[in-house]
């Protein structure tokens, strides 16, 4: 699983370095560990990236996993620059014709 999440970096390489893509597949190992063995879930009713932001956020969690957390937030902005970038696309289409 967390080689599919990693794979997430490949759209914004830009965004991490060489040592960020090292220390991020730590951080989503102990992440992914954390959430899933904690004996009080500390992510219950979370169904969606979104909310999984707002819990990290909650529980200080965005701090001791800050890439993470950056991958999470960059997630969450691609279809907003997804369509943006289609939008135009489509408007300089209908200019062009």
């Amino acid at each position: 699983m967390t080689k599919r999440i990693l794979e997430l970096t490949t759209i914004y390489d830009a965004d991490f370095c060489h040592y960020d893509l090292i220390t991020l597949r730590e951080q989503l190992d102990v992440f992914i560990n954390d959430v899933r063995n904690n004996p009080n879930p500390k992510f219950t009713n979370c169904h969606d990236i979104g909310h999984l932001a707002i819990k990290m956020v909650q529980r200080e969690m965005d701090k001791d996993f800050r890439l993470v957390y950056r991958l999470i937030k960059l997630v969450l902005v691609l279809p907003v620059a997804t369509a943006s970038v289609e939008r135009v696309f489509s408007y300089m289409k209908i200019i062009k014709t």
